[in-house]
């Protein structure tokens, strides 16, 4: 373990040293939330804080809305931490613990969608049978392809990135924090590919850039998916570019993580019509009214 971990409730900011630490307590879950790549480049204000409590490590974020800290636990497996302890330290909830304990509550919103790479490369059944047709409407298209991005097209790709968040703004001003904050958190993935286990795809019509994803290869045989959007009207575009996730990670992995729907009804219709495997709950433990801290 790092020195600069300290036990709670004392901290250390997180850094990009600590991203083998983090991986290496992350090797018996495959959740979005608390991985390292996503906790450093959803950092944007440089606050998030890493200690310790008994054989755990907690996590502190930081609402971007309300500056108000949120706290999450990873911990090995078998050693749930003591919440009298964690009260008495202060801590007021635990959200996105991975392990439904007593009196725990599941936080749909903030659920993994799990997939199969198997069944999304074969697409058999009648499940599928919507998600066949719209891809292969999207196929028809003269000229499609699904190439890596590498960095000489960084800029393209923020360009092209910053229009779809910009034009997302515009038709959903409600959104605009959570857009802004995954504005700079791709921004912050571009500016660190280096030293970040990502890989860039981009999607083509005619060679023109009409979609992109950001991946990365995470324990458990699975893809997580970090970012992912399209720019044009083509029907099937969406389910198309999943589908080529699905494709590039063959001989790698089994599972797409794609992350929480955030409770955004839109997001969660569509990833629901992908035919998740699983959604992995999360869960949250709210310690001061249990424990009387």
């Amino acid at each position: 373990m790092p020195r600069s971990i300290l036990p709670f409730p004392k901290h250390t900011p997180l850094s990009l040293q600590h991203q083998e630490y983090i991986n290496r307590i992350n090797l018996n879950q495959n959740l979005s939330a608390s991985n390292f790549t996503n906790l450093f480049i959803l950092d944007i204000n440089n606050d998030t804080l890493l200690s310790t409590l008994q054989a755990a490590t907690i996590i502190t974020q930081f609402d971007p809305n309300t500056s108000l800290p949120y706290y999450q636990i990873i911990h090995p497996p078998g050693h749930v931490p003591d919440f009298n302890e964690l009260a008495q330290k202060g801590i007021p909830q635990i959200d996105l613990y991975p392990y439904p304990v007593s009196n725990s509550i599941a936080d749909r919103d903030n659920a993994d969608y799990i997939y199969s790479i198997p069944d999304l490369l074969e697409l058999a059944g009648s499940n599928y049978a919507n998600m066949r047709r719209k891809i292969n409407q999207f196929k028809r298209n003269s000229t499609v392809t699904f190439a890596p991005i590498t960095a000489k097209d960084f800029d393209d790709l923020w360009e092209f990135y910053s229009i779809i968040i910009r034009h997302a703004a515009l038709n959903a001003p409600e959104m605009q924090a959570s857009l802004t904050t995954e504005l700079h958190a791709f921004e912050k993935a571009i500016q660190f590919h280096e030293y970040l286990p990502l890989n860039f795809h981009g999607l083509y019509v005619d060679h023109k850039l009409v979609g992109c994803v950001v991946t990365e290869l995470i324990p458990h045989q699975t893809a997580l998916i970090h970012f992912f959007r399209v720019n044009a009207p083509y029907k099937g575009i969406s389910e198309y570019l999943f589908q080529q996730v699905a494709i590039e990670y063959q001989n790698q992995a089994t599972l797409i993580n794609f992350e929480q729907d955030l409770g955004v009804p839109g997001l969660r219709r569509f990833k629901e019509s992908l035919q998740p495997s699983e959604i992995k709950m999360v869960y949250t433990v709210t310690i001061t009214d249990q424990y009387g801290g």
